[in-house]
């Protein structure tokens, strides 16, 4: 019993090979009628019916999932870093004294003073610092020196700004409670916690009004990995500040 090789028919299958000069699985009753049709129609495509094989159905592909908002994916993309920041915040007891509030502001003023760059550019009315700044001086503390290893904003790009202030922006939605616990130290959006005040439109309208311009970014797949990139960096410039002000306790 021979096997086929290349430029033949396989005499143990009864298919043709690939370079056979018929069609790939055709049978060999059918090889006849195939040369026949070919020498009377050199321009025309064969016959399914000459194949010995009913036509192939035109494959239907499915839908394509709708795009992810560039909200939903920073969020998904930060989703662990962001959870264990909170976590880690949490075991430095912020709001078991004054003075380990004190900590916390500091944490605060070092994030968002190296940010101040972005809101210059974006919407100088809109950053916290100064009422970071009022806090700390409420509390008798003096404005701490900026970290020699802090990023430079000016050398970010777009999508790394895009990053940023997402974090940024992000945390408005937590302070809302920070604040209430606050209150314990006889703190409020008057004295000492400025910076946790929610804004008139509220924290929910607040929040809607930036994700949907984050939505309304047009970024390429390599923006929109650098934005997501950039958020997480964000997210472990805090955590490194965190280590730094509690690191002798």
């Amino acid at each position: 019993m021979r096997y086929g090789v290349a430029g033949t028919v396989c005499r143990f299958t009864g298919m043709a090979s690939m370079e056979s000069g018929v069609t790939v699985g055709q049978s060999l009753s059918s090889r006849r009628a195939v040369q026949m049709y070919r020498l009377r129609n050199p321009c025309r495509p064969l016959r399914p019916s000459l194949l010995g094989c009913a036509p192939m159905p035109t494959p239907i592909l499915p839908a394509q999932p709708d795009h992810v908002a560039l909200s939903v994916a920073l969020k998904e993309h930060t989703r662990t870093v962001h959870a264990r920041l909170d976590q880690h915040l949490l075991h430095q007891h912020i709001f078991a004294s004054r003075q380990r509030y004190l900590g916390f502001l500091r944490v605060q003023w070092h994030f968002h003073h190296t940010i101040a760059p972005l809101y210059r550019m974006w919407d100088p009315g809109t950053t916290r610092l100064a009422l970071i700044e009022e806090d700390l001086r409420d509390l008798g503390a003096i404005v701490p020196v900026p970290h020699a290893w802090r990023p430079q904003p000016h050398a970010f790009s777009k999508a790394a700004a895009v990053g940023w202030r997402y974090v940024a922006e992000g945390s408005t939605l937590g302070a809302a409670v920070l604040l209430k616990m606050a209150a314990a130290l006889q703190l409020h959006a008057g004295y000492g916690a400025r910076h946790l005040r929610p804004s008139e439109l509220g924290v929910a309208e607040c929040w809607r009004r930036e994700r949907d311009g984050l939505d309304a970014l047009v970024l390429s797949a390599d923006e929109r990995a650098q934005a997501c990139v950039a958020a997480t960096d964000a997210f472990q410039f805090v955590r490194r500040c965190v280590d730094e002000e509690f690191r002798f306790e």
